[in-house]
């Protein structure tokens, strides 16, 4: 008998098996796998390799404000190259739930072992004092053949990241489109359904915008590359914001279309972000 379950592992566990169900289901979101994306809505992404597996579990709520508790087990990470988060971390605490014998979860949670080397990206637990990395997508294996070539560009979106402002106004179109996309990432990143928006700096707003419009708009079904189609579509977009493409499967009319609505439209439309709702 194939028993199907998912475990509850907060907002962000929740995220990460949502996507690997439309992965399985053929239904991928557009930007699922974009490196850029995975380190824009991780706490921390680090090169490292698994030590050991802590003989204690540590059972405590999924999420803040579950009524139920799961047992997780604890593998410490050794970090060789920290490439986002606080810095100077030696060792992480990895937090999994171990898959039951006898039991199929279909998608399959990431289950770290000892020697498992690459790239985490790991999200910090809401309630347990470790990080989680619920699915494959938060795993990069270091025997994977463009693996280097991944952490290079990781590398570069890091820098990006950490000052956005002087990226978005980059010489290079592309370090542009790189710092937008990431910022979009992150502002409409939903971590509860309590979530509020508000709108960004208007000059931000303003550059991201310009920054997305002066992209390379050529087509491509390539899931693993950002493209500014992708990226457009974080926004809630609707005919009050005077958006009405043209209909029809046609790419190069879209494209056109969008990047004049962006370039028209980057001094009025203010970008909102999603920001937790403060405890009353």
């Amino acid at each position: 008998m194939r028993v199907h379950l998912i475990f509850r592992a907060g907002m962000v566990g929740l995220a990460a098996i949502a996507v690997a169900l439309a992965v399985q289901a053929g239904t991928l979101p557009a930007d699922a796998l974009p490196l850029p994306n995975r380190l824009a809505t991780a706490n921390v992404v680090v090169v490292g390799k698994v030590a050991s597996i802590e003989d204690k579990t540590e059972t405590v709520e999924p999420f803040p404000g579950a009524k139920n508790k799961v047992a997780y087990k604890i593998a410490v990470v050794k970090v060789s190259d920290g490439i986002a988060g606080p810095k100077g971390m030696a060792t992480i605490r990895l937090g999994f739930v171990p898959t039951p014998i006898n039991v199929v979860i279909n998608p399959p949670p990431f289950q770290p072992k000892v020697d498992m080397e690459g790239c985490f990206f790991l999200s910090k637990h809401g309630v347990g004092d470790f990080y989680v990395a619920p699915g494959g997508l938060n795993f990069l294996n270091k025997n994977n053949p463009n693996f280097d070539k991944d952490v290079v560009l990781l590398k570069r979106c890091a820098k990006f990241l950490q000052a956005p402002d002087p990226a978005l106004k980059a010489k290079n179109a592309e370090d542009r489109f790189l710092a937008a996309a990431m910022l979009l990432a992150k502002y409409r990143m939903r971590t509860s359904p309590n979530d509020k928006t508000e709108p960004i700096k208007a000059e931000q707003s303003k550059l991201i915008l310009q920054a997305i419009a002066g992209a390379d708009w050529t087509p491509t079904n390539d899931f693993m590359k950002l493209s500014p189609r992708m990226v457009l579509f974080k926004l809630p977009l609707t005919k009050k914001d005077g958006w009405n493409p043209p209909a029809g499967t046609d790419a190069k009319a879209f494209a056109a279309y969008a990047q004049k609505w962006l370039k028209d439209n980057a001094n009025t439309y203010r970008i909102e972000k999603f920001v937790a709702k403060k405890s009353e």
